[in-house]
Parts: structure tokens; sequence; C-alpha cells
């Protein structure tokens, strides 16, 4: 497979300033679910993310139904209870204090399925 060209100036800019800019989002989310239009574009970017060998071990999964995501939450709460019950004093305060997850106040979800293991 032959490689990639070098990078312009430009384009190295803009992946530096989304590496900078990044952030976890954990509110605040959109009232509807993404266009198609937008899901497509962020399929197809995801599914040409590295992988070696180029296998690309994973597939992906959209999560819009109230009801999947109120038994995911439920999933989502057993664990969390079990991480905090891991921590103590100061540090279990800390991680009590995180907003970990959205899976009830977003209307959708896309989930990634490794096929490893």
């Amino acid at each position: 497979m032959p490689r990639a060209g070098k990078f312009t100036k430009g384009e190295l800019q803009g992946v530096y300033r989304a590496i900078r800019e990044r952030r976890d989002v954990r509110s605040g989310f959109l009232p509807e679910p993404l266009s198609e239009q937008v899901l497509g574009r962020l399929l197809e970017a995801a599914h040409h993310a590295p992988s070696v060998g180029l296998m690309q071990p994973w597939r992906f999964i959209l999560v819009r139904a109230l009801q999947t995501r109120k038994a995911i939450h439920e999933i989502f709460l057993r664990s969390n209870q079990a991480a905090f019950d891991s921590y103590e004093g100061e540090r279990a305060k800390r991680y009590a204090s995180l907003k970990l997850e959205g899976i009830l106040e977003a209307p959708q979800h896309l989930v990634l399925d490794s096929k490893i293991g």
C-alpha cells in the first residue's frame, strides 16, 4: 500500500488544532439526533481510522431507542457504583463529582463494538 504524501502546513495546523480544542461532552446535548448526512460523514471518517493490517476489527451500533438507552444506563449505574466502591477518601469524593455519562440526555449514541478477543 503506498504511503500518503506529507501533510501541508495548513493540514498539520488543522490536525493540531483539533487535538488542542477537543473536549469531552457530557452535557448540553443537541435535542435532536444528528442528520443522516452528518452521521454518514462521522461513520465514513471512523471507518478510515488506522488499524493493524487495515483489518478494522470494529463495527458501529447506532442507539436511538429510549428503551435501549435506559437498559444501557442501568448497566452503567452498576458499573459506576462498582468503580466508586473501589475508591476511598478524597479520590472517592472526586470520582463521585465527575459527570461520566449522558446516556439518557443525548438523543442518540454511536457505540463502537470491537471484534477483538
